[in-house]
């Protein structure tokens, strides 16, 4: 467990319309990590992130204010499984799941609710023309969760729909 301190440029909209550094954010909170292994074939990298995200900005010409940060998730829980079956060799099974808190979209006028998502998917690694080779197939957002994600400029883009992806990756 480690404590997460830090002060960053923070970019928005001045009262001009003009994006540019208009302060620093400051997140306080702890994050927690945990992974290993549960048996031999079944592992496991989960986490939570708890911050306190403010920022720190020129509310005129000398004077100075402070709001909730535009973009950071206050909360966030991720898991992520990964299982070798004994039966087929070179097979990975593995899993996602994410949770993301409320958080802003613009300063308290906006609050975005929590959204928890569900990716799965396989690898096999085997070997093509005397080369390694692996197979993969994931599916993401399972669920077909909605979502808006934040930005700090003031940018609001929608989390992905349910979709997939096949690849095949060849060492040569």
């Amino acid at each position: 467990m480690c404590k997460a301190e830090d002060d960053k440029p923070y970019f928005d909209l001045d009262a001009s319309n003009i994006f540019r550094n208009v302060g620093s954010t400051r997140n306080r909170g702890v994050e927690l990590w945990l992974s290993g292994a549960l048996t031999e074939r079944f592992t496991v990298v989960a986490g939570l992130i708890l911050i306190d995200p403010k920022v720190e900005f020129e509310a005129g010409t000398s004077a100075h204010s402070q709001a909730v940060a535009i973009g950071p998730q206050p909360g966030l829980f991720s898991a992520n499984l990964q299982y070798r079956p004994r039966l087929i060799k070179g097979l990975v099974l593995d899993a996602k799941v994410e949770t993301v808190s409320s958080r802003y979209a613009r300063y308290k006028d906006i609050s975005l609710p929590a959204v928890t998502t569900l990716d799965a998917g396989m690898r096999y690694n085997t070997a093509l023309f005397g080369k390694a080779a692996t197979f993969r197939f994931q599916l993401y957002n399972l669920t077909g969760e909605y979502s808006l994600m934040p930005s700090p400029s003031d940018q609001i883009d929608a989390l992905d729909g349910r979709h997939f992806e096949l690849s095949l990756a060849v060492d040569f």
